[in-house]
């Protein structure tokens, strides 16, 4: 059975993937932090800092996985904004540790990347647009990107956007957040003048496995398959979870004083993920209606 290296494991896309993965992959985990995952005991985990290169290093060696998927990251942008050195440390250096490690084992490295590599004037963009970052959290990914085509031959690109999903101790996300929000009859100002895809986070967890496997090679936009607006995407959450809309308020960037500029006009158009992977992006219905059953089921 091959071996996968999950980087990132505590968090909502490396939970998934996880989950994914079990019965047909031996999974090893890691994470600076402790084990979190309520089904911990299913795959071996190892508490490892992604900076720390002779800790990567080691742990490729000792477990020589057939590919590692590279999701940890700082992926707060306002705070990548605020603390840049971190941010860089984190995406930047931490993803070199990585990619140095999978060329020693000759392991695939597929990277998790982000729609904020691109300024947001002119989407959506495909993998043949020229990436312009306007935000630290940007730049660093496109930086990691870089570092990954430079080191590792065989490598993937997972370019996402959006990323919405339920898993117990995972980060809130903002479909999670709002859904919580107006649940407790709150008003929510959204603003409509952001323009991405949503991605379903188990819709990405199989484009990336898809990745891990087979003849994939290089750069993927992998998305919903949608692009609209953010108060656009609060109303269908609302709807779909049976909610009052009328509390979803629409608003505008720039009266949110945000530290990090955020791609206004983005979204990632998909047709390459659907002819070489074979895997078909979910709608936002589709994606919605996917994890209102699964909270549903785990009491939420």
């Amino acid at each position: 059975m091959d071996t996968l290296l999950v980087t990132g494991s505590n968090g909502l896309l490396g939970s998934r993937l996880i989950r994914q993965a079990l019965g047909t992959y031996r999974v090893v985990a890691l994470s600076r932090r402790l084990a979190a995952n309520h089904y911990s005991d299913c795959f071996e985990f190892r508490q490892v800092d992604i900076r720390d290169a002779a800790a990567v290093l080691e742990l490729c060696r000792e477990v020589q996985p057939r590919a590692v998927l590279h999701t940890a990251a700082m992926t707060d942008v306002d705070a990548c904004e605020q603390s840049s050195q971190e941010a860089w440390d984190v995406n930047v250096r931490g993803t070199e540790n990585v990619a140095r490690a999978c060329r020693s084992v000759e392991a695939r490295l597929v990277f998790v990347s982000t729609d904020y590599v691109f300024s947001g004037e002119d989407g959506p963009y495909s993998e043949e647009d020229d990436p312009h970052p306007i935000s630290v959290y940007g730049q660093t990914k496109l930086a990691a990107e870089q570092l990954v085509a430079d080191i590792c031959a065989d490598h993937c690109i997972a370019r996402t956007s959006t990323l919405y999903g339920y898993q117990e101790g995972a980060r809130p996300n903002f479909v999670t957040w709002l859904v919580d929000r107006l649940r407790q009859g709150e008003a929510a100002t959204v603003v409509t003048d952001q323009i991405s895809s949503p991605t379903f986070v188990d819709s990405l967890a199989e484009m990336v496995l898809a990745m891990a496997s087979g003849d994939a090679h290089g750069l993927y936009h992998s998305t919903g398959a949608e692009w609209l607006s953010r108060y656009d995407f609060a109303l269908r959450i609302a709807r779909c979870f049976g909610l009052d809309a009328d509390l979803v308020r629409p608003g505008v960037t720039a009266s949110l004083r945000q530290p990090a500029q955020r791609p206004r006009h983005s979204g990632l158009r998909t047709s390459r993920v659907i002819e070489e992977l074979g895997v078909r992006p979910l709608t936002v219905d589709e994606g919605l209606a996917a994890l209102r059953a699964q909270m549903e089921a785990s009491g939420q």
